[in-house]
């Protein structure tokens, strides 16, 4: 994910997605993309978009901690803070330092 990851440590959050995108057709089920492609989704602020990204990760994979505190994030800047606090007790469950970090990003 080499050019995704220098568009999006750039902020260029739509050429990001636009990479995402690509690796995702050849391999739908990876994780990391579809991770990363919500967060480029959240920067752009596409908040519902990211959203139901971060939850096929979680399909995918339900232990990644980040497809939590993630969600928590972008509920949170909805002001849906009910369902934010539900996603960020499910990744302190999974791994607390892990969620620690991610939930401050």
């Amino acid at each position: 994910m080499g050019i995704a990851g220098q568009h999006h440590r750039a902020g260029r959050f739509s050429q990001a997605e636009h990479v995402y995108r690509q690796i995702l057709k050849a391999r739908p089920d990876h994780v990391a993309a579809r991770n990363n492609l919500g967060v480029a989704l959240k920067n752009q602020g596409r908040l519902d978009d990211a959203i139901a990204c971060y939850r096929r990760v979680i399909e995918v994979d339900p232990d990644f901690t980040d497809a939590h505190c993630n969600p928590g994030n972008a509920l949170y800047g909805q002001e849906r803070l009910d369902e934010a606090a539900a996603c960020f007790r499910r990744a302190i469950e999974i791994d607390r330092h892990r969620a620690a970090h991610a939930a401050r990003s």
